[in-house]
């Protein structure tokens, strides 16, 4: 059952009675009419916060009634009463129509959208009324009323639009209670300044336009209060306009009585329409000022409780210049808000940044960002990298010139980036540079080498006995010797030269510059000679001596032809008696006959298949299941018996039979793990891919095809690439990787921790996995820097989502050392030498026992 609220129809039924009495009492003769109706705004108030068709229905029932008794007994006929009350409803009725139409929630008065809605409405009163009074008197040949139709719109469209404005304003914007009183004393003071001024006009103006003198009055409320005060205004000033229109004052009564009316509803409309108008967009401009205001506060304490520093950068003529800071960038950049507001930013940026942040803010476009890592040297002297975020300040108020900058501290992420990539580029032993490092080196020294006399000159040294010396004395006298080396070598370098170790008791020294080859020869045996002298080790006297080989760049020399040139140079050094220098060039021919020989039989192997493949069980240490199998191409030589690839692979990969070799030993593993699949084992094939097939076009197409043919699920294939080749991986490589990895091919990194990769292109490149080399696998084991560098790699990989196998493993020591460090997968001897598929003895969960091959 519906409810009606009778209090609320109780309340507005007192007020629209004591309207339409008071409009009664407003009228003038000769058409008994009234200048204003206020009670068609509290009949549109009453209608249009109606809940219901049922309860309008009821309330415009009672307001007729109200309505006509009313005009009854303050003098009306009863068939004039009657159209007047129909009329006031009808326009009620239509007006509320159009109030509610597209609103939510109850109306208010607080915007010029609200404004404009309210005076629509009230048109709509007017004219409707208008309309049921001109039918009724037709209905009832009430010939005087039809005649005054112009001046009820009017007096209806006025009702409405004032009395609404008061209702509308008291119920959206009424004073708080403590500020009533101060309100109520503004109302006093404008409302009479308001009818000093009208009463002043009225009293002497004999002419229409002298009457709109009193318009600054309304311009002045309105600019110095709310929309209700301007609201109570218009009400005031109307009613005093009517209060002397109907006692015979003023401008208006020399014209005939139809037009003097409404010139008075006329001037009462635009005082209102000015008042109101005026003080709705005053209303939205402090309320957006006031959003403003407060959208700028939210934000300043959001920026001031960030984390990340945060500051206004204002880019001058003499460069770009601090404004204001949040808490986190006074605590990046050492230093107060108040030190840091107005100093100069490249004070506290490192001279060799300077440059770059100055041309990074000056290119700064309207829409553009501009980051970079910039290095910070503060006032107490210590260097802090930020990665910084510049962009100009957004909004069309925005300060022309002024940038928000935001510093991301990654001081500690640069410090680890640089351990990790000294760890990558250097011995761990030693700190001299590692085989990558010096390859780059040596790159970079015949890169520079282009006149004649700059030759690159290659020393390769390699320890005698010194396996003698780790058995005898121990591996901690080993390292203190191998220390003692390279300190020696180190000390005796010039400027420019490269020191490296590459190897348990190799050192390579990387002499650039060298203008003959005596000086060469000079070079090599003052470090011969420094290097020689006995070195105590635990009270002990231990004789060194060193084997060295020397070579020396020519035109189309790369590094890997000199280191292989110096370490052949090395061996004939030792096979003449050990502790001397040989130069390569008694070997040059020897080497490249063997190089001519080798081509050409592999090239017989290859079209006689007499390659074999061997496979290598990758265990799950846990458990001892076999995970994996990687596959190992051997050279089944009709003569020399099974070769393995250190014999000849150099060869191989040095001409373009590792094409066609690859692809033979990738469509080979691919069957055999269709093979494995089919009988029920959970293995993935590992094949290894040199980096002459990375470099040919179609290793993608050639992946495809091999996985199609055999069957074997593209997620089963890990292609192993070697560390070094990561250099070699840029553009059109970069895109054929993944495109692989699209197929569903996993990728490994081979011998991590051997050579050189940049951290970016372990985060770039499509990487699923990395192999420990077996180098830190065997020393890990009483080494507790190659335990750390095995820490580290797991560490890095798992943070970078990668899986990791280490290689190598021998002992179980090594096995256990690996499960306690986090490694869980390995491959080895402990568990298998290679060997063919058959005499690994997998069951068929793949599990594989210690010692079954």
């Amino acid at each position: 059952m519906l409810t009606h609220d009778w209090a609320r129809s109780g309340r507005y039924a007192v007020a629209f009675t004591v309207m339409v009495v008071l409009g009664r009492l407003m009228r003038t003769e000769p058409a008994s009419l009234s200048l204003v109706w206020p009670a068609a705004g509290v009949a549109l108030m009453w209608l249009t916060g109606s809940a219901s068709r049922r309860a309008r229905l009821l309330d415009g029932s009672l307001m007729l009634v109200i309505a006509t008794v009313a005009a009854v007994a303050t003098g009306a006929p009863a068939s004039t009463a009657f159209v007047l009350s129909s009329s006031t409803l009808g326009g009620a009725a239509c007006a509320g129509l159009v109030h509610r139409r597209g609103r939510e929630g109850a109306p208010t008065l607080a915007s010029v959208q609200d404004g404009l809605r309210l005076l629509l409405a009230s048109l709509v009163a007017g004219l409707s009324s208008a309309l049921v009074v001109a039918v009724a008197s037709l209905v009832v040949r009430d010939v005087d009323l039809l005649a005054y139709t112009l001046l009820l719109v009017v007096r209806a469209v006025l009702g409405s639009l004032i009395v609404g404005a008061v209702v509308l304003t008291w119920r959206s914007g009424r004073p708080r209670r403590g500020a009533r009183r101060g309100w109520a004393g503004e109302v006093v003071l404008e409302g009479a300044v308001t009818a000093v001024v009208l009463t002043a006009i009225f009293a002497v103006a004999d002419g229409v336009p002298l009457a709109f003198a009193a318009i600054p009055v309304t311009l002045w409320v309105a600019l110095r209060s709310d929309v209700l005060r301007s609201a109570v205004h218009v009400t005031v000033a109307g009613t005093l306009v009517v209060a002397f229109t109907l006692t015979g004052s003023g401008p208006f009564l020399d014209w005939p009585v139809t037009t003097a009316f409404l010139l008075a509803q006329g001037f009462i409309a635009v005082v209102a329409l000015t008042g109101l108008g005026l003080a709705l967009v005053q209303a939205e401009r402090l309320a957006a000022a006031q959003d403003a205001r407060s959208a700028a506060d939210r934000l300043r304490s959001t920026i001031d409780s960030a984390l990340i520093a945060h500051l206004t950068v204002h880019r001058t003529p003499a460069g770009p210049v601090l404004g204001r800071v949040n808490p986190a960038a006074t605590t990046f950049l050492r230093r107060s808000a108040h030190e840091l507001t107005g100093r100069p930013w490249l004070e506290l940026v490192a001279p060799s940044h300077r440059a770059v942040v100055l041309a990074g803010l000056t290119s700064l476009g309207a829409d553009d960002t501009w980051q970079a890592e910039v290095l910070h040297v503060l006032d107490d002297g210590s260097e802090h990298w930020a990665q910084v975020s510049a962009a100009p300040m957004a909004g069309d108020a925005a300060p022309d010139g002024w940038l928000t900058v935001q510093l991301l501290d990654v001081t500690s992420r640069k410090e680890v980036e640089d351990r990790l990539a000294h760890m990558a580029l250097h011995d761990d032993l030693t700190g001299l540079a590692n085989r990558i490092l010096l390859q780059d080196r040596i790159e970079q020294a015949l890169l520079a080498s282009r006149g004649p006399g700059t030759e690159v000159a290659l020393i390769f040294f390699d320890l005698d006995h010194f396996k003698t010396v780790n058995d005898s004395l121990g591996h901690a006298a080993g390292d203190l010797m191998l220390l003692t080396i390279a300190e020696r070598l180190r000390g005796c370098a010039r400027a420019g030269d490269t020191v490296a170790r590459i190897g348990g008791d190799e050192f390579v020294v990387c002499c650039p510059g060298v203008r003959s080859d005596a000086e060469a020869q000079e070079v090599a045996d003052r470090m011969l000679e420094v290097v020689a002298h006995d070195i105590e080790v635990g009270g002990r006297l231990v004789t060194v001596t060193v084997s060295g080989g020397l070579t020396l760049s020519g035109p189309g020399s790369s590094a890997s032809d000199l280191l292989r040139e110096s370490d052949a140079a090395m061996y004939e050094a030792k096979a003449k008696g050990r502790s001397r220098i040989e130069r390569f060039a008694d070997r040059l021919t020897a080497q490249a006959d063997r190089h001519l020989e080798l081509d050409e039989a592999l090239r017989v192997a290859l079209r006689e298949d007499q390659f074999v493949l061997h496979f290598q069980p990758i265990v799950q240490m846990a458990t001892g299941r076999t995970v994996g199998l990687e596959a190992l191409v051997r050279w089944d030589h009709p003569d020399r018996g099974l070769l393995a690839p250190g014999e000849w692979l150099d060869v191989a990969e040095n001409t373009d039979l590792i094409i066609g070799l690859g692809r033979w030993v990738l469509e080979q593993a691919c069957r055999e793990g269709a093979a494995q699949v089919a009988a029920g084992r959970d293995l993935t094939m590992h094949v290894n891919v040199s980096a002459r097939q990375l470099r040919e076009a179609g290793m993608v197409s050639t992946t495809r095809e091999a996985l199609a043919a055999s069957g074997l699920p593209a997620c089963r294939l890990v292609l192993e690439l070697t560390e070094t080749h990561l250099l070699d991986v840029h553009h059109s490589l970069t895109r054929d990787l993944q495109r692989l990895r699209d197929l569903g091919v996993r990728l490994a990194v081979d011998d991590f921790g051997t050579g050189y990769s940049s951290l970016q292109q372990l985060v770039e490149l499509p990487i699923d996995a990395l192999k420990i080399d077996r180098s830190f696998v065997d020393r890990m084991v009483g080494d507790q820097r190659s335990a750390a560098v095995v820490q580290g790699i797991l560490g890095m990989a798992a943070a970078l989502g990668l899986d990791v196998v280490a290689e190598g493993v021998e002992t179980s020591a090594q096995r256990t050392a690996l499960l306690r460090a986090g490694c869980t997968v390995a491959q080895g001897y402990l568990w298998s030498r290679p060997a063919p598929v058959v005499e690994l003895a997998l069951d068929r969960r793949g599990r594989h026992e210690v010692g079954a091959a």
